[in-house]
């Protein structure tokens, strides 16, 4: 940008000069020229003929002076003008570097983000195998609970059984000593002059 307009300012200002110094060389070259006083007397026009003539030289040089001020007041505003562009165009490459500021620094966030991304997929990794090895802990665990519950359950059907045998082993025995009452008492002989009720009353103190 600033190449442009500094030729555009340059060329602008080249215009302008060479137009200014070209009007007023013509208008150097177009004043009258003053009369020696040694010439010659020649025969001269009307004295009213020579006043118009000079009040359209007069006008003449107003104009010319009139339009050479209107260029430089052109030139002076077209100066300023291009300096508004430059101070503008000075803003303008100012923003282009903080824009291209923003644009590194919008890439270094996108590479961090690639890297949040890049380390988020991996711990989502290393849960996922957490978890897996979370569900195979869980599972084992509750086959532990189904083996204590299925030990449990043996303990007390052979805690039952246990009961159950001592409750057979003490029926039997009571039946083995009944048994064994009832053969000593079969065995038992009646002698002459005992008395077998007190006999066999004897036997049963003796055994309790």
């Amino acid at each position: 940008y600033m190449g442009i307009f500094g030729q555009f300012f340059f060329l602008s200002s080249s215009f302008f000069a060479s137009l200014f110094f070209k009007t007023a060389y013509k208008m150097s070259r177009k004043t009258t020229p003053t009369t020696s006083t040694t010439a010659t007397p020649v025969p001269s026009p009307s004295g009213g003929q020579r006043t118009i003539e000079a009040m359209l030289q007069r006008e003449r040089e107003t104009e010319k002076a009139s339009e050479l001020q209107t260029l430089m007041q052109m030139l002076q505003n077209i100066q300023g003008s291009i300096q508004n562009i430059q101070g503008k165009t000075d803003k303008i490459e100012n923003m282009e570097k903080n824009i291209e500021n923003i644009g590194k620094k919008i890439d270094n966030i996108d590479e961090k983000v690639a890297n949040i991304e890049k380390k988020m997929e991996e711990t989502d990794g290393k849960v996922e195998n957490l978890q897996q090895m979370i569900q195979q802990i869980d599972t084992k665990i509750k086959k532990i609970e189904e083996e204590d519950q299925q030990r449990d359950r043996k303990v007390e059907e052979m805690d039952v059984r246990l009961t159950e045998v001592e409750r057979d082993r003490s029926g039997l025995g009571w039946e083995m000593d009944k048994s064994e009452f009832y053969l000593r008492f079969q065995n038992v002989q009646e002698e002459k002059g005992e008395d077998l009720k007190e006999l066999m009353a004897d036997i049963l103190a003796g055994v309790l």
